[in-house]
């Protein structure tokens, strides 16, 4: 190759790299953006009994108990950051209580939004596998149906009424005498909330 095209080569060169170049520092570019580790903090420790309650509506001995009902283990993770049992409950339950976004759940512990989207689902199959049905009854016979009607209509003229799930409130007139306050939701509307007649779940 002649000494004048080998120059012109380089020229060459250089112009296409400094019409592709960006202009940043090599030393940049190779850079390797790192992911921060967040600290998680654990809920039961980090709040107190009265911000643990309004945070995840369920007291921190609420919360042991139902923990030890679910056969709950640590969640796999392919970075190595898995979930303790723990967190993965209050996650879910502080999705259940407050509504809000995934992504504003896992900000209160530091997880990311696809983090709080599995463990809404894992502990979701965990409660309508094992607590659904040691907990939620209906009716079993025709008998049963028919009572529970009936009775729901003495209660409160409610018609065709045979059950309602927890935290949908029917209001009622008083049914007054000594546990008629027992009735009187934070509101100060009389209510019935539980899920039969009887105010059994």
């Amino acid at each position: 190759m002649a000494a004048g095209s080998l120059a012109e080569f380089a020229e060459r060169v250089l112009r296409v790299d400094e019409l592709f170049h960006d202009g940043a520092d090599d030393s940049e570019a190779s850079v390797v953006p790192r992911r921060a580790l967040r600290d998680r903090i654990n809920p039961l420790e980090h709040f107190s009994d009265g911000e643990f309650l309004s945070r995840y509506r369920f007291s921190k001995d609420t919360v042991r108990e139902l923990l030890k009902c679910l056969p709950m283990e640590e969640s796999v993770s392919n970075r190595g950051h898995p979930l303790p049992p723990m967190l993965q409950l209050a996650i879910a339950l502080r999705f259940y209580g407050s509504g809000t976004f995934q992504v504003v759940t896992g900000d209160l512990v530091n997880v990311s939004q696809p983090t709080v989207c599995r463990a809404v689902e894992r502990v979701s199959t965990l409660i309508a596998a094992h607590m659904f049905p040691r907990t939620v009854k209906f009716p079993a016979t025709a008998a049963e149906f028919q009572a529970d009607t009936r009775d729901f209509y003495r209660l409160g003229r409610f018609p065709g009424v045979t059950g309602c799930i927890d935290c949908t409130h029917i209001r009622i007139k008083s049914p007054g005498g000594q546990l008629g306050e027992v009735y009187r939701n934070r509101k100060v509307l009389f209510d019935q909330c539980a899920g039969n007649h009887r105010a059994k779940a």
